[in-house]
């Protein structure tokens, strides 16, 4: 019985050890809000946590297709019916908010993205404003005629 106790008190120790250092170095690699969010919208696009914190990734507004805000229910329930398909990324879990999900044009290996940032409906209203910002250039470039 005591060494069971001393097994669970390590694991505990260790697990403490582990989360206590791993919020040390986000915060003294300025990551505290990509830590908090999920995701943080930068000059050039987001930027968000790989799989198990393997790295930071990237997307450019332009590689951006679409952004809903949905409750968590409907996301649910499109999960079950597997309306996302396999190309989705684990849904956090927030019963009673707010997901944002983001869908990327293709070739992407993961063609959802679902994140729940503290102020949700900001965040995707700026963040379709600046996706419809980058689009706007190549729709321009595309509809100019030449001047020969």
């Amino acid at each position: 019985m005591a060494i069971l106790l001393i097994f669970f008190a390590s694991v505990a120790l260790v697990a403490v050890i582990t989360v206590t250092s791993m919020r040390f170095f986000f915060r003294r690699a300025g990551r505290q809000q990509l830590y908090e969010n999920g995701v943080v919208m930068s000059a050039s696009g987001i930027e968000y946590w790989g799989l198990l914190f393997t790295g930071v990734r990237k997307k450019t507004f332009s590689e951006i297709r679409s952004v809903e805000l949905l409750p968590y229910y409907e996301v649910l329930m499109s999960i079950l019916l597997l309306r996302y398909g396999l190309s989705a990324r684990r849904v956090p879990f927030n019963p009673f908010g707010k997901i944002v999900v983001i869908r990327l044009k293709h070739p992407n290996p993961i063609e959802y993205l679902f994140f729940t940032p503290k102020d949700a409906s900001v965040f995707v209203e700026r963040l379709q404003q600046l996706i419809k910002e980058a689009q706007a250039p190549s729709a321009q470039i595309s509809h100019a005629s030449p001047t020969s």
